[in-house]
């Protein structure tokens, strides 16, 4: 994650009702743009649960058959105001795109190969907080646990959202 998207210190915000359609609106304007170059757009991350306190950035997890295709559409995403961000260690099949209000980020586009383990992830995660109250609650409690102690270290912040994913994604795969 860049400093772009994360300047000020983190916190989290109730579930907006809101942010379904905000995800289908943005989601229409990048199929559209891309004219039938992205084969599908899942709502990914916290804002695509219910009861899950969130930043307010609505995550869309955008699919490409092939990543060969992400230099074709790299224009179009940023046509609709978003920034390429810079992410050590991310697969190079996954490019991810800030779209900031005032300096902070309200969208981000995580383009990506379909069928990579960070596509599978991604969804198999929300898939499996909306399939899990119990779950939900431990990953709403623990994301609040986190803030608490890194609000100004986002990279531990977001270490920790993504150790508690991987040991989910690992239990329900046993």
């Amino acid at each position: 994650m860049s400093d772009s998207q994360l300047k000020a210190p983190l916190s989290l915000t109730l579930t907006d009702p809101t942010w379904p359609q905000e995800f289908q609106q943005m989601k229409s304007c990048l199929l559209d743009a891309a004219e039938g170059r992205i084969l599908g757009i899942e709502h990914i991350g916290s804002t695509a649960l219910v009861d899950v306190p969130a930043r307010p950035v609505i995550d869309l997890l955008a699919g490409v058959e092939d990543a060969r295709q992400f230099d074709e559409l790299e224009p179009y995403i940023i046509g609709l105001n978003y920034r390429r961000q810079s992410v050590d260690g991310l697969d190079p099949r996954v490019r991810q795109y800030a779209r900031p209000r005032a300096g902070e980020a309200t969208h981000v586009v995580h383009l990506a190969e379909q069928g990579t383990p960070y596509w599978n992830q991604a969804i198999a995660f929300r898939d499996l907080l909306k399939a899990s109250p119990l779950d939900t609650f431990r990953y709403a409690s623990f994301k609040g646990h986190l803030v608490e102690v890194f609000a100004q270290d986002p990279e531990a912040y977001l270490e920790g959202k993504l150790t508690f994913m991987r040991s989910l994604i690992n239990r329900a795969d046993s």
